[in-house]
C-alpha cells in the first residue's frame, strides 16, 4: 500500500504563511479602525451631552437673574461651579458676537453648543478656573449680561 500522506514542499509552506500573516494583519487593522470609529462617536456624544448640561446650568441661572433684576440701574450676579472638562478636554464659554447667546467651544475653537438668550452676553470663561460669575445689569431699561472666570 502506498503512503497516502502527501508531503508539502517548502515553497508552498512559505506562501501559506505569508497569506495567513496578511489575513491576520488585515483583521487587526480592520478591528482597530472599527474600535477607533466607535470611540470617536461615543466621545462626540459624551461631549455634546456634557455641553448641554453646562449650557442648561448657565441659561437656567440667567433666567433666575432676569427675574431678580427689575427697574432701572439694577444689578444681580451669581457664581457657578463648572466642570473643568467636557468630553475629556478643556473648553471655554463666550457670548455670541453675531446674536444674543452663549457659545461653548472646545479648546480648538469648535462649537460644542450654542444657545440663544434674549439678552446680549459679553465675556469669556475658561473651564480651567472651575468657577464662573454671571452678572446681569439693567441700565436705562437695557439689560445685558457679562460672564467671566472666577479664581479661587
Amino acid at each position: 500500500m502506498k503512503n497516502s500522506n502527501k508531503t508539502r514542499k517548502g515553497q508552498y509552506l512559505t506562501v501559506e504563511e505569508i497569506y495567513l500573516v496578511g489575513i491576520g494583519l488585515m483583521l487587526v487593522i480592520g478591528l482597530t479602525a472599527m474600535v477607533n470609529t466607535m470611540n470617536s462617536s461615543i466621545l462626540d456624544s459624551v461631549k455634546s451631552e456634557q455641553g448641554l448640561s453646562v449650557e442648561n446650568l448657565i441659561v437656567g441661572n440667567i433666567e433666575k437673574l432676569k427675574n431678580e433684576v427689575t427697574g432701572t440701574d439694577a444689578e444681580a450676579s451669581v457664581e457657578l461651579k463648572i466642570p473643568p472638562e467636557i468630553g475629556g478636554a478643556y473648553y471655554y464659554i463666550t457670548g455670541s458676537e453675531t446674536d444674543n447667546g452663549i457659545i461653548i467651544k472646545d479648546i480648538n475653537g469648535n462649537n460644542i453648543t450654542k444657545k440663544e438668550t434674549s439678552i446680549p452676553v459679553e465675556g469669556l470663561v475658561h473651564s480651567q478656573s472651575k468657577r464662573m460669575k454671571i452678572t446681569l445689569f439693567e441700565t436705562s431699561g437695557v439689560k445685558r449680561i457679562t460672564i467671566r472666570s472666577v479664581s479661587y
